[in-house]
């Protein structure tokens, strides 16, 4: 590695960026969330009726596909901004089977745990919540995460931090490209196909998948 590689790995990294050289990327960096959307090859939901949930949005949820109606899930309930309070970590998403067009995660999906052990055994929340996304998503649906993910050292740094996501956490256990989701193994039910996927900024992973037209049992 020269000098000029030297200087710009080193920036890359004191910004949380993906070492490239570490690993092999898959996906390429995108510069606006913006720019991901527009790039991804699907179509958005019409406006006039569509309906959009975000996880874990804090006071304000975010509708980056502009339907119709947002709604939002956090653990503090703001009634004047149309979020609901629930804790996503123990219950299931609020919300009838295939209601909402879109469903967005952002900086959310890494405080999910992957495994916990409960009075009733050993339970899986990150697995049961990409059920329930499944389950609350129209067909042809669309959901969007974007969260720090590995070799990013944002995926690690900060101690709430309990899942990290790859490049191929969505493709391998949730989707349905080549295989069956391995994610069945443990209780998913559901199969979603990937759309895209990109790193933006310090090292997030934007993923965009969604749920096939036809239902998958």
């Amino acid at each position: 590695m020269n000098i000029i590689s030297k200087v710009v790995s080193l920036i890359g990294r004191s910004a949380g960026r993906p070492p490239s050289y570490a690993i092999n990327l898959k996906s390429k960096q995108i510069r606006t969330i913006d720019q991901f959307f527009k790039t991804a090859k699907t179509s958005p939901p019409c406006p006039k009726s569509s309906i959009s949930i975000d996880l874990g949005c804090g006071n304000i949820p975010r509708n980056p596909l502009n339907c119709n109606t947002a709604q939002g899930i956090d653990i503090a309930p703001s009634p004047k901004q149309n979020v609901i309070g629930v804790d996503l970590l123990t219950s299931p998403i609020p919300y009838p089977d295939q209601c909402a067009d879109v469903v967005t995660a952002y900086d959310f999906i890494e405080h999910v745990p992957r495994c916990a052990i409960t009075a009733s055994g050993t339970v899986f929340p990150f697995v049961g919540l990409m059920s329930e996304i499944y389950r609350v998503l129209k067909p042809g649906g669309l959901f969007f995460s974007k969260t720090p993910a590995y070799p990013s050292s944002n995926a690690f740094v900060d101690p709430t931090h309990v899942n990290v996501i790859t490049e191929d956490t969505f493709a391998t256990y949730f989707c349905n490209d080549q295989f069956h989701p391995l994610a069945a193994q443990y209780g998913f039910k559901g199969e979603f196909k990937m759309i895209q996927q990109r790193w933006w900024g310090g090292g997030w992973l934007l993923t965009l998948i969604q749920k096939p037209t036809e239902h998958v049992t």
